[in-house]
């Protein structure tokens, strides 16, 4: 388990890179462990001024039911973009061809079009 500091410290990160015009893109991928629990990571992807490709876990969700409902998976989407700051300025969502993925992407693209490319934290 990450600290605040280190969560803090992704963020950061990541809106700094924004801040000097740079997009994220993101990746998804939604598993069931043995136990039945259902989990999402999500990790975000940019290239650094150095054109170096960077990549950080933003979070693993504990998804409750209902865990197929494409609205549910942008909403779980949407709460870990906007506590890092990043929902506005999301380029790409890579995920895989489940049908949910399908609605999640459509709501979660209504979700961040209402957002501006700006950052949550004070760089």
């Amino acid at each position: 388990m990450r600290t605040d500091a280190e969560v803090l410290g992704v963020a950061y990160e990541l809106n700094s890179h924004i801040r000097r015009g740079g997009r994220i893109s993101i990746t998804t991928d939604a598993w069931s462990a043995r136990n039945y629990t259902d989990y999402a990571a999500i990790t975000a992807h940019w290239i650094n001024d150095k054109w170096q490709q960077k990549s950080k876990v933003l979070d693993v969700v504990h998804l409750q039911a209902p865990i197929h409902s494409g609205e549910y998976l942008a909403q779980q989407l949407a709460i870990v973009t906007d506590d890092m700051g990043i929902t506005g300025a999301v380029f790409t969502c890579t995920r895989d061809n489940a049908s949910a993925n399908t609605v999640m992407l459509a709501e979660y693209e209504k979700i961040a079009r209402d957002q501006e490319v700006t950052t949550a934290m004070d760089v």
